[in-house]
C-alpha cells in the first residue's frame, strides 16, 4: 500500500497546468510560500519561433525552486506601501514555468535603518537642489502665481513642489550622484546578501545601475546580483519577473547572459520592451522565449539560485 507522502507526490508530477497555480499557499501579507508539495515537472508553454510569428509551443520540463532575498530601502515610500503585489505579481509569472520562487525581507539594524534614510534623503535633496537650485525658486514661484492667480499660498507652494518633482523626475543625474547612489548599493549589498546567495531585490524610490552605462530605472545591475525597482513600477505588470530573467540568465555575477541580458522583439515576450519614461508605470508581456528559458535554466544567476525539485 503506497504512502500518503508518496500518493500526493505521485499526483503533483501528474498535475495539469491549469492546476499548478494553486501549489503553495499565500502568506499573510500576500506573498505566496512554496514548502515541498512541488511536482517535479509539468507542462509550460514557451515562444518557439521568431518574429513575426513569435509561436508558442508546449514543452515538458522539471521544477525548480528556489529562494530570493529582498529589502525595503529605509526612507522610500516603499515602507508606506508594500511590495508585496510587485512580488505576488512575478510569483504568478514563474509559476506558469514550474518555477516557484519564495521571497524573504531583510532587515537592517535599527542604527543601519537610521543611517541609510539620512543618506537617501541627504542624496535626494542633492539632485533636486543640482537640478532646481534654490535661488531658481523664486521665480518659478512667480510665474505659476502668474499662471494660477487665484491660488491660496497654500496651493501655491504644493503646486511649486509638485512642478520641481516633475522637473526632478525628468532630468539627467548629476555624475557624482551617480557615483554615490551606486557606491551605497554595493555597500548594501555586502551587509545583507551574503546569506542570500549574494543575490538582493532593493524597493526604493528611483533606481540608478551601470550595465555598462548608467541607467535610471528599475534594473539589474551587471556587476553583481542585484536588482533595484522604483516606486513608479508599484503599478507595472511583469516588472520583477522582467528582471529577474535578466538575473537568472546571468552565468556569472558579473556578467550578463547571452540572449536573456538583451530585450525581445516578440511582443509578447515579458523581454520586449518599449518604454521611454522610468516615471510612467509600464505593463510587460506575459510569455517567456525558449532562449531565455533555457538560459535561465543553465545559469541560475551565476550562484545556483535555484534549484531542481526532487
Amino acid at each position: 500500500m503506497k504512502s500518503t507522502a508518496n500518493v500526493l507526490a505521485l499526483v503533483l508530477i501528474l498535475m495539469p497546468p491549469s492546476l499548478q497555480a494553486q501549489v503553495g499557499r499565500v502568506g499573510e501579507d500576500g506573498i505566496k510560500i512554496y514548502g515541498e508539495e512541488l511536482p517535479e515537472r509539468c507542462d509550460i508553454e514557451l515562444i518557439v519561433k521568431p518574429p513575426p510569428t513569435c509561436r508558442k509551443e508546449v514543452r515538458t520540463v522539471p521544477s525548480y525552486s528556489g529562494k530570493i532575498c529582498y529589502i525595503v530601502f529605509p526612507g522610500s515610500t516603499w515602507e508606506q506601501n508594500s511590495p508585496a503585489g510587485v512580488i505576488r505579481d512575478a510569483q504568478t509569472f514563474f509559476e506558469k514555468y514550474c518555477i516557484y520562487l519564495n521571497f524573504e525581507e531583510k532587515q537592517l539594524s535599527k542604527r543601519q535603518q537610521k543611517r541609510y534614510k539620512k543618506w537617501y534623503l541627504r542624496w535626494k535633496e542633492r539632485l533636486r537642489r543640482s537640478i532646481v537650485p534654490r535661488r531658481h525658486l523664486k521665480g518659478l514661484k512667480k510665474r505659476l502665481k502668474a499662471q494660477n492667480p487665484n491660488l491660496s499660498q497654500n496651493d501655491l507652494n504644493q503646486l511649486l513642489d509638485k512642478t520641481v518633482e516633475d522637473i526632478v523626475k525628468r532630468a539627467s543625474i548629476p555624475k557624482r550622484l551617480h557615483s554615490s547612489f551606486y557606491r551605497k548599493m554595493r555597500s548594501l549589498h555586502k551587509k545583507v546578501a551574503r546569506k542570500c546567495k549574494r543575490t538582493l531585490v532593493v524597493f526604493i524610490d528611483e533606481y540608478i545601475c551601470y550595465n555598462p552605462k548608467p541607467t535610471r530605472a528599475s534594473a539589474t545591475q551587471l556587476r553583481f546580483n542585484q536588482i533595484g525597482i522604483t516606486a513608479p513600477d508599484r503599478r507595472s505588470h511583469n516588472i520583477l519577473a522582467h528582471e529577474l530573467v535578466h538575473l537568472l540568465g546571468k552565468p556569472k555575477t558579473y556578467r550578463g547572459g547571452t540572449t536573456s541580458w538583451e530585450h525581445q522583439k516578440c511582443p509578447n515576450s515579458v523581454m520586449r520592451v518599449t518604454r521611454d519614461k522610468w516615471y510612467v508605470p509600464y505593463n510587460f508581456a506575459n510569455d517567456l522565449t525558449i532562449q531565455n528559458y533555457a538560459e535561465m535554466i543553465r545559469n541560475r544567476a551565476g550562484v545556483k539560485l535555484i534549484q531542481k525539485v526532487k
